[in-house]
């Protein structure tokens, strides 16, 4: 660490006038003013040689400060000016001699978005009364990696309309890792800017292992960025097989079938299916079809199916419909000798608000009719045209506050639910006939759910064998209208019969926009 050091132009003139005292009588008198002192501990709050750190991350160093001999409490205690700089350690060919402006204050705390390479960040602390500058200067070595944790997709508070990305780490979401990591505003960080388009999805593809990319999904765009570190590798146009005109996007998702990763994408209310082991070589083509037409789609598709290409909900029809492989029509499901008996459009007026995969990978559906709320189960592994598809129907408009539904989760064990109410996420047992319980309440009531997520991932072999803590955490996000700030909070959970865990230790993350949708970036090694 380099010591601090002040000189002035007074001080300059003090020196010059001593070496001439002894050349020349002294005819005058003269007044002498000692230099006000300046001095900056560099040992004091735990202040580091050496800073290391992702890229993204904040860098927080708040040194002590001494005026006249006085520890300065608050800036404007003294009449002093700050200034923190963050520049390149390195001269020479090649380098980059941008000196970023971090802060005007004694204390920082700022995201660093620099490139990976070794910097130093450096104080400048200026008296404004005689115009001395004393310095402080630390090493930091930024770190390029983005490994796993947890993602979130998020509208941006401060750019209505855009959306960006946050990733998070600690023990609950990544393995061999003590500390509490976050990063923010990543898409803008290693894109030059936010995504254009309100947020739908955010997923890292399963195949091809161990590299994977991840895709993002606004109402506006579709792009894929490579898994090391945010970086977009496919545009727009990437994604079809033939130039396409941007449309309004209400679904994108995915599903493993035996042999490959298939996506879904619902566009403009028309469906296309892409299949491929990665991004790279998933295509969308022409959309589905139907002779007689279909009515408004739900923003919904499941991702556990087997032997069928894509199964969606006609909202106007009360319709599940499913296309086979490789075709382009659509089809009912058989009608149905259970409780839930979807085929036939035996739904009409049920509005889907709401679906996520349960235990067994059954797909639980949250629907409204008319005031009134039901949970219908469906297992979409199941062939098409057996009767068994529909397996339980719960009325549940008893369930409080589900009129104001805003978030809705299920886990991958147990048979129950989580939704999202104003402030609180509830938790319904659907199969005990027991009425859901709140199961948490945000620290403030202007907060309110956006986004819940149990600890699961879509595709088997990676949820199972890499996936810490899998379906043992819960994930809750939540906006403040007022302050235009979001909440993620991560709670450890009884997976069995969902029970937060609300006096262990859990994690709590500011997030800068309303989370969307959330998932888990996956990493074979860490």
């Amino acid at each position: 660490m380099k010591k601090y050091f002040s000189i002035s132009a007074l001080a300059l003139g003090c020196m010059a006038a001593a070496a001439l005292s002894s050349c020349y009588e002294d005819r005058g008198n003269y007044v002498y003013t000692d230099l006000a002192e300046v001095r900056i501990d560099e040992a004091a709050n735990g202040i580091q040689e050496v800073y290391v750190l992702d890229r993204g991350s904040r860098l927080a160093i708040n040194p002590d400060v001494y005026y006249n001999g006085k520890k300065v409490a608050a800036d404007k205690d003294a009449p002093l000016d700050y200034l923190w700089t963050f520049y390149d350690q390195h001269t020479g060919a090649g380098v980059d001699y941008t000196v970023d402006t971090l802060a005007n204050t004694k204390a920082l705390d700022a995201q660093i978005t620099r490139k990976g390479g070794n910097y130093y960040a450096q104080l400048t602390v200026k008296n404004r009364e005689n115009g001395v500058e004393t310095y402080f200067r630390a090493k930091c070595q930024v770190e390029e990696s983005v490994t796993s944790g947890w993602m979130m997709i998020y509208e941006r508070g401060d750019k209505p309309g855009y959306s960006d990305v946050g990733l998070v780490a600690n023990p609950f979401v990544k393995k061999n890792v003590t500390d509490s990591r976050s990063t923010m505003n990543i898409y803008s960080l290693y894109n030059g800017g936010a995504i254009e388009g309100r947020p739908v999805r955010i997923v890292h593809e399963c195949l091809p292992l161990p590299n994977g990319n991840i895709l993002i999904a606004t109402d506006k765009n579709l792009e894929t960025v490579t898994q090391q570190d945010f970086v977009k590798s496919m545009n727009w146009d990437d994604h079809f097989f033939a130039p396409q005109k941007k449309g309004n996007i209400s679904y994108f998702g995915m599903n493993t079938s035996a042999n490959a990763t298939k996506w879904t994408l619902i566009m403009d209310n028309e469906v296309r299916v892409a299949s491929g082991s990665g991004a790279a070589s998933t295509f969308f083509g022409y959309p589905k079809i139907n002779d007689e037409g279909v009515g408004e789609l739900a923003p919904w598709g499941s991702y556990n199916i087997m032997s069928v290409d894509v199964v969606v909900y006609d909202q106007t029809c009360g319709t599940f419909y499913y296309t086979q492989v490789d075709k382009r029509d659509y089809y009912w499901f058989a009608k149905q000798t259970g409780p839930f008996n979807l085929g036939e459009g035996n739904l009409q007026g049920r509005k889907l608000l709401f679906g996520d995969t349960g235990a067994n990978f059954v797909d639980v559906m949250l629907f409204s009719h008319n005031g009134s709320y039901f949970l219908g189960v469906a297992n979409f592994r199941m062939p098409p045209t057996v009767p068994t598809v529909g397996q339980q129907y719960v009325d549940v408009t008893s369930s409080p506050e589900i009129a104001k539904v805003s978030a809705f989760a299920a886990n991958g064990v147990g048979q129950y639910a989580y939704y999202g109410a104003g402030n609180k996420v509830y938790n319904l047992a659907y199969m005990s006939g027991r009425p859901a319980a709140v199961a948490w309440e945000a620290p403030s009531a202007d907060e309110v759910v956006t986004c819940i997520s149990t600890q699961k991932y879509y595709y088997l072999p990676v949820y199972t064998s890499v996936m810490p803590n899998k379906d043992a955490v819960v994930h809750i996000a939540t906006y403040n209208e007022k302050t235009k700030e979001g909440k993620l909070y991560q709670y450890m959970i009884n997976p069995a019969s969902g029970e937060i865990n609300l006096t262990d230790t859990h994690y709590e993350y500011s997030v800068p926009g309303r989370v969307k949708d959330m998932g888990w970036k996956y990493s074979m090694d860490r």
